[in-house]
């Protein structure tokens, strides 16, 4: 809920109240999951485009989904009204403002439609990918008792040294070297994007791993498979280990910067990455604070759907805390935890 409702402010100056109310009454994470699986589906196989086009037309809009658009094209049309009469707070210019004001290579000025499409895209790509990545970060260091001691510890020392406070500023929270590898062993483990992102090979083709690959080729490394070669992070690349990135000489920790692909690479990386960590980096600490997590225990009387879980290597145990499915994104489901609340206020020392 916190991830939707923050790209709501960035993307259009106003939240979407879900955290406010702790309630998703319009159903917008579960129609989040399934605008991205549509996404992948019609990025990846194209030639189907009209056919669901075809079918959207003879067949009624869900209603949840009815609901999700009137809300977000009610927010839009208030935007451009604004927008039209330069209504805008100092200091407070988000992306649809500078969408508006952005150009296409000829020099012309977007058009409605590209700003719609735009903002569609930042809110659908830009909540539950971070979402994944906190979902993550709860499920590797709750599930080991020693990470999550020293996770623990980290937080309260500097609590109580007064070297950060809540909430949490970007500076604040790189004082906190254990848990900023936390963050980097769970990009690499579970990426939010578990699609490979593909790339045209350039003019006059290229060598890749003793292979030929003419121009305009399509090539592309899945995250999954890099991010565990043994050649960049050890011969435990698939252990969850934040040491290693607190350990690394420079050598060792440029080589493992160097294969991370969570956000893509390049020129081409996602230009949300630096937004989804800061946002990961200020929640995190607190929730971690603020509570002590549990999972919940499958059970017959537990809320669970399903009767084992399934890890993002696609390993199946009763242990397993969520479910996961991947398509374009890694997205877990069916993750229940218990909080026990340890204090009830920002301002309470870490005793």
């Amino acid at each position: 809920m916190f991830a939707i409702d923050a790209v709501g402010e960035m993307a259009l100056g106003q939240s979407f109240g879900l955290c406010a109310t702790d309630k998703d009454k319009d159903n917008w994470l579960p129609m989040l999951v399934k605008f991205l699986e549509i996404a992948c589906l019609v990025g990846t196989q194209p030639i189907i485009a009209p056919i669901l086009r075809w079918i959207s037309q003879i067949f009624p809009e869900p209603p949840n989904i009815k609901i999700l658009t009137g809300i977000v094209t009610g927010r839009m049309d208030s935007r451009f009204k604004g927008y039209a009469q330069q209504d805008i707070s100092p200091g407070h210019e988000d992306m649809f403002w500078m969408l508006m004001a952005a150009e296409n290579p000829d020099g012309s000025k977007y058009s409605l439609e590209q700003v719609r499409a735009a903002v569609g895209l930042i809110l659908g790509a830009g909540s539950d990918t971070t979402a994944i990545i906190m979902r993550a970060m709860v499920r590797f260091i709750v599930g080991d008792a020693e990470i999550y001691r020293k996770v623990e510890k980290e937080i309260n020392d500097a609590v109580n040294l007064g070297e950060i406070q809540f909430p949490l500023s970007n500076r604040d929270a790189e004082k906190l070297p254990y848990f900023q590898a936390c963050l980097k062993e769970t990009l690499r483990l579970h990426p939010p994007i578990s699609w490979t992102l593909s790339r045209r090979v350039g003019a006059g083709g290229m060598h890749i791993a003793g292979r030929f690959f003419a121009e305009g080729t399509e090539v592309s490394m899945s995250p999954f498979v890099v991010h565990r070669q043994p050649e960049a992070y050890g011969y435990d690349a698939a252990m969850f280990r934040p040491e290693r990135w607190l350990k690394a000489d420079s050598e060792q920790r440029k080589t493992m910067e160097h294969n991370n692909i969570a956000f893509g690479s390049g020129p081409r990386v996602c230009l949300g990455k630096m937004i989804g960590i800061l946002e990961v980096s200020k929640v995190m600490p607190l929730l971690f604070w603020k509570y002590k997590i549990g999972f919940t225990a499958r059970s017959t009387t537990s809320p669970h759907r399903h009767k084992v879980g399934r890890a993002v290597d696609g390993r199946v145990s009763t242990e397993e805390p969520y479910f996961v499915t991947s398509q374009w994104v890694a997205v877990q489901s069916d993750f229940w935890c218990d909080l026990t609340l340890k204090r009830d206020s920002l301002l309470a020392a870490a005793a």
